[in-house]
């Protein structure tokens, strides 16, 4: 996907044989959004429909605040590019593609889906919480619950990046490094080791994506 002109670049993560697309943050927050730029674009997901969700935090801004100057827009919002796929390099980006479906969460950090793509998990840095949304057929989103608070856990850090594996197992950093726990649960299962943001796919194993600080850890499900 590109983003408003912007240069994306696919590389291989040898030896995995995974690929990861990484987008220039400088650029990434140009898009007609009312005639403002994005906050700061931070995970992002795609759907089997060949559409992209994704985050849009102020954790890419100078402050990181709300009212930081160079903040334009409101909402810390989750939004949808209906057919990002089929978008082609160079093109102009089309405002009405981009749809802001989750506008009430201070922090909306990590994003996935459920397999069955049903069901849109948020990990919200704000709250310290993690929800679950009804995807809908025209691929808004509804019905938004709380699946785990850890606003009560007083160790650093708090929920950001989010995986699922193909059982609906959720894995994620959390407060104290990160964890994972089945899809109906509410039980933070922590595991902590030293190690700097990072993704390890494999064909077996699910990865973790992991990013607290200033010491992640991260959880594999065989």
């Amino acid at each position: 996907m590109r983003m408003a002109g912007s240069a994306s670049r696919a590389t291989p993560d040898v030896p995995s044989g995974a690929w990861s697309l990484s987008i220039p943050k400088p650029r990434s927050r140009f898009w007609p959004t009312e005639g403002k730029k994005l906050n700061s674009p931070n995970d992002v997901v795609y759907k089997s429909d060949g559409s992209l969700y994704f985050t849009d935090p102020p954790y890419g801004l100078p402050t990181q605040q709300d009212n930081d100057p160079q903040k334009e827009l409101q909402v810390n919002g989750v939004y949808r590019i209906v057919g990002a796929r089929r978008h082609k390099p160079g093109v102009p980006p089309d405002r009405d593609k981009l749809q802001l479906i989750i506008s009430d969460l201070p922090r909306p950090n990590g994003i996935a889906f459920s397999p069955d793509e049903k069901t849109l998990y948020i990990a919200d840095s704000g709250k310290k919480v993690w929800m679950r949304y009804r995807v809908n057929a025209d691929g808004s989103v509804s019905d938004g619950k709380l699946l785990l608070d850890a606003s009560g856990d007083k160790a650093p850090g708090g929920p950001d990046g989010i995986r699922v594996d193909k059982n609906g197992n959720i894995y994620g950093s959390g407060p104290g490094g990160s964890g994972s726990f089945p899809l109906k649960a509410s039980i933070w299962a922590r595991s902590t080791f030293p190690r700097s943001s990072a993704t390890w796919p494999g064909a077996t194993k699910m990865a973790e994506h992991c990013t607290s600080r200033p010491a992640p850890a991260c959880t594999e499900s065989s």
